[in-house]
C-alpha cells in the first residue's frame, strides 16, 4: 500500500493490520533482539513504513533502537478478525488499513502470502529476490552469475562447479 499509493511514513496516522489471533500476539513495540524483532509486526511494518521495502537490511542490530522506527511501530494496531482465526493456519490472511494524515483510507486484504503455493513467485520475483538478498554476500557480477548457474542446474552435468564458485565467493 505504501508503495503503490506513494505514502510517506511521516503522513501516516495509523496502521490497522486485522489478522488471526496468533499473529495479534507478535506486538512487541520495542524488540531486544534481532529474534524479537523478526516476530514483533509493529517493527516489521513500522520498518516497512520507514523504508518503503522489506528485507534483511530492516531487521538489523543497528536498527533495533531506531527511534524513527519505534516511532512508526507504535502507528500499528492489531486486531483479531475472528474469520482470519478459524482459517488458521490452513490460511494466512490480513487486511490493512493505513490512515494518513489528510484523512484518507487506504486498504488492501492479503488472501494469501505472496510466496507461498497459493500465490507462488513468478520467474522475475524469484529472481529479483535473489538479488536482492545476495548481494550483502557477493558483488552484483557475482550474484548474476550464481543465479544462472542456478537457474540452468538442469543442463549441467555435475554441480561442482557451482559449488565451487560458491566457495570462492562466499567463503573466501
Amino acid at each position: 500500500l505504501i508503495k503503490k499509493h506513494d505514502i510517506n511514513s511521516h503522513d501516516v496516522t495509523k496502521v490497522e493490520i486485522h489478522t488471526f489471533e496468533n499473529a495479534v500476539n507478535l506486538d512487541s513495540i520495542t524488540p531486544k533482539t534481532i529474534e524479537e524483532a523478526q516476530y514483533s509486526m509493529p517493527f516489521v511494518v513500522g520498518s516497512a513504513l520507514l523504508d518503503k521495502e522489506f528485507g534483511p537490511r530492516q531487521i538489523c542490530e543497528n536498527r533495533l533502537d531506531d527511534p524513527e522506527i519505534k516511532a512508526q511501530a507504535k502507528k500499528i494496531n492489531l486486531i483479531v478478525d475472528e474469520a482470519f482465526s478459524k482459517r488458521y493456519p490452513e490460511k494466512i490472511h490480513a487486511r490493512v488499513v493505513v490512515y494518513t494524515k489528510d484523512g484518507q483510507a487506504y486498504s488492501d486484504t492479503n488472501i494469501s502470502v505472496w510466496g507461498d503455493a497459493d500465490d507462488p513467485l513468478s520467474d522475475d520475483d524469484l529472481k529479483y529476490k535473489f538479488l536482492t538478498l545476495s548481494k550483502e554476500s557477493v558483488t552484483p557480477a557475482q550474484a548474476k552469475e550464481l543465479m544462472d548457474m542456478i537457474w540452468n542446474l538442469s543442463k549441467i552435468s555435475s554441480i561442482n562447479a557451482l559449488v565451487s564458485r560458491l566457495h570462492d565467493y562466499c567463503l573466501s
